[in-house]
């Protein structure tokens, strides 16, 4: 029987709004300076030899594909259900300017954040199962490879939602996961909808395969 599908989640380089801690949702900016050479540096990191990159169709996102297929001689591929959290009109705005508009909403947010419900937001459970449903797509096209890692570059909420998955805790601890822009989360795809995690989530760079 085949090994499961290794799969590597890296969150997206450094934006304008990752400065400013503004939500940024779907909004469509370019990477930093600084965040494109952390890209950089993180490919070199990497150690990969074979293997594929999936990533989100967000422009931040396709820009650090890029540069990790540059640097890394890998494909890309985008998979549409690796976008960010859909945000509404909190889309934009700093964290201190949605907690004056909307002062309950922001703290349900921080303290009960699967709970929040906001019409044009997407609710933690439906990044979920959108989220579980893009690694399934990559899991089974990852099946007929050649078992190297696959590298998935994708957003904060999904990282977040997919980790605490994998680990089988609660979306209630969605602020607990860190996913900084250098940090890998590893999973194995072991069918449909069930992934186990490697590691706690780590900064170091994968083994050479």
């Amino acid at each position: 029987m085949a090994e499961p599908p290794t799969l590597v989640l890296i969150r997206h380089g450094e934006t304008e709004s990752n400065r400013s801690r503004r939500f940024a949702g779907w909004s469509d900016e370019h990477l930093t300076e600084e965040g494109r050479e952390g890209v950089v540096r993180l490919a070199k990191s990497l150690g990969l030899r074979g293997g594929r990159l999936y990533a989100s169709p967000v422009r931040r996102a396709v820009e650090t594909a890029e540069i990790l297929a540059a640097e890394l001689s890998l494909p890309v591929h985008t998979v549409h259900d690796l976008h960010e959290i859909e945000l509404g009109e909190w889309i934009g705005l700093t964290e201190s300017e949605v907690a004056e508009r909307w002062p309950s909403a922001y703290r349900e947010w921080l303290e009960r954040p699967d709970q929040l419900e906001i019409p044009g937001r997407e609710r933690l459970e439906e990044v979920r199962e959108r989220a579980v449903g893009a690694i399934d797509q990559i899991g089974k096209a990852e099946l007929s490879e050649d078992g190297a890692p696959a590298v998935v570059i994708t957003h904060l909420a999904l990282i977040r939602v997919l980790w605490l998955t994998s680990n089988d805790r609660p979306l209630a601890e969605y602020h607990s996961i860190t996913a900084a822009h250098d940090e890998l989360y590893t999973l194995l795809w072991e069918g449909r909808g069930r992934l186990s995690p490697v590691g706690n989530g780590s900064r170091r760079p994968l083994a050479a395969s």
